[in-house]
Parts: C-alpha cells; structure tokens; sequence
C-alpha cells in the first residue's frame, strides 16, 4: 500500500509493475491471500499500476531447483513433494524470461486496470525429479505437500475468466472499471 501511496505522489513515474503469483489464483493459503489482496489494491489505483502474476521461477528462492541441487550430489536423494501421492504440475519460467516480460510491460500503457500473465509451460514435477534421478543417479523420496498445496495451480481464477484474453505472449484480464471479486478462499 506504501508503495502504490508513493507512486501518487512522483510526478515524472511512467508506470509501477506489482509483481504477483500464481498463489493469488484460487489463492488457499495466508501467502496466496496478501498475493491476491496487494493485487486488488493495484487494481483500485488504476493507470499508476500494472499486475504482472507469475508461475514459478524456476531457480529462484522458494525454488525447489536450488534445494534439488543441493540435495542430489550430497544425499543422492531429492524430496518430491506429492497431493496423495501425485506429483504435483506448475506453471514455470526461468529468471530471464520472467525479467524480459516485467520490462516489456513497462513499455506498454493502458487505461484499463489490469493484471498480466506470460504463457508458461506446464512443469510436472514428478517428471523433473526423475531427470535429477538420472542425472545424479540418486533416489527419489515423496512427502506429503504442506497445508494449502495444490496438485494443479492456476494462472486465471474462474471469476476472473469472463475478463481474460489470451495472445501468443500473454494472457490478460481485463477490467474497464473494478470488478467486485469475493475475496473469500476457494
């Protein structure tokens, strides 16, 4: 909120991007919550912010990349999170890509509230294990997923499907005026 306050108050600022997450779709956990309500609160001031929602980047903290390469030399063995015994299927980006989207959407303007989304590939994590199995010859150990994990996470909530348009880049949800999204969980 601090933010978005500022950015009111800087007379030369072209744009503000407010990084968001996958977690804010369908959101069933207190970090998908302040996801999805820093993304309302964007979308209340307008022309002076942009939402950008992001999947996974893989390789970033919170990564489970960094945590594979890490335990798969060392242990030989990774932990696979699983949702009753399925892995589980992300949305995933590297680094640079999701930094090359970020910066594209500072070039572009809109007077509509809107939130932004790169077309991901869909990661199943079961099969990226298996590659570290491979590569490192090590074993693979599933543990049960953490309260509010999702086998399947979504880039579009079904109420906010009726605004979305999809390109070969992006998809993008559109409101000409602020929609009155429940905020309650799914």
């Amino acid at each position: 909120l601090n933010v978005l306050r500022a950015s009111e108050l800087s007379s030369n600022l072209k744009s503000l991007i407010m990084v968001s997450t996958d977690k804010a779709c369908e959101h069933s956990s207190n970090y998908g919550m302040t996801k999805f309500l820093m993304e309302q609160m964007a979308l209340e001031f307008g022309k002076t912010a942009k939402v950008v929602r992001l999947g996974n980047v893989f390789g970033s903290q919170g990564s489970v990349i960094p945590i594979w390469d890490k335990q798969a030399p060392r242990d030989k063995r990774i932990t696979l999170r699983t949702i009753n015994g399925f892995a589980m299927r992300r949305f995933g980006t590297t680094p640079i890509e999701a930094g090359r989207f970020i910066c594209d959407q500072t070039r572009t303007t809109s007077n509509l509230t809107e939130i932004v989304i790169p077309v991901m590939s869909v990661i199943d994590m079961g099969t990226m294990a298996e590659v570290y199995k491979h590569e490192f010859g090590c074993l693979i150990d599933k543990i049960d997923g953490q309260k509010g994990e999702k086998r399947f996470e979504h880039l579009v909530s079904y109420k906010e499907s009726p605004y979305a348009t999809r390109d070969a880049r992006k998809i993008t949800i559109c409101y000409e005026k602020r929609p009155n999204l429940d905020i309650t969980p799914w």
